[in-house]
C-alpha cells in the first residue's frame, strides 16, 4: 500500500502502521510501480487497420470488474503499431464517471488490444497478478485510485 494517495487524515497513521509491519516482517514498503516490469504501466493508443478483423479490441464496457466481456469490436491491427496484451496483464478502466477503476485480469493466450481508456499493468512473472488485483479492488486501493484521477476537460481520467 502506498500511503501517498490516501486521504490526508489517514496518511500519518498508515505510514506508521506500514513501517511497523515492514520491520516486523523483515520487509519494506513497495509501490505498485516498483513491482511492474519496465514500462509496465501504461495507456496505449491503438491504431486500427480495419474494423472487420480477428483481434479483439477491449474498451471500458468490456472491463466489468467481474470478468472481461468478449462482446467487443474485432479489428485488424498492425502489431508493430499496437501493444498486444499478454496473459496476466491487469486491466483498469481509466475514464468515465462511475466506470473508472473497474479491474480485471486478461487471462488468455490470444492476441488482443485495448483502446486508450484502459490502463494496463504488466507485472513480472514472480508477482501474482490475482493478489495485486485483490488489493486493487480493496477499499484502500479504491481510495488511492480516486485520489489519482485527473481530468482537464471535466472528464475523469
Amino acid at each position: 500500500m502506498d500511503p501517498l494517495f490516501f486521504h490526508p487524515s489517514y496518511y500519518e497513521l498508515l505510514k506508521k502502521q506500514l513501517k511497523k509491519w515492514a520491520s516486523e516482517n523483515n520487509s519494506e514498503m513497495l509501490q505498485l510501480k516498483e513491482l511492474s516490469v519496465k514500462n509496465g504501466i501504461g495507456r496505449w493508443k491503438t491504431k486500427v487497420i480495419s474494423p472487420d478483423g480477428n483481434i479483439p479490441r477491449f474498451g471500458v464496457d468490456n472491463i466489468t470488474g467481474s470478468g472481461i466481456s468478449w462482446d467487443c469490436n474485432f479489428v485488424d491491427s498492425d502489431p508493430k503499431q499496437n501493444t498486444i496484451l499478454q496473459r496476466n496483464d491487469i486491466l483498469i478502466t481509466s475514464t468515465g464517471t462511475g466506470s473508472t477503476g473497474r479491474i480485471d485480469i486478461f487471462d488468455e493466450n490470444t492476441p488482443a488490444i485495448t483502446d486508450g481508456h484502459i490502463t494496463v499493468i504488466r507485472l513480472p512473472s514472480s508477482v501474482d497478478p490475482y493478489y495485486v488485483m485483490a488489493y486493487l479492488r480493496s477499499e484502500y486501493a479504491k481510495r488511492q485510485l480516486l485520489r489519482m484521477e485527473r481530468g482537464t476537460s471535466g472528464q475523469i481520467e
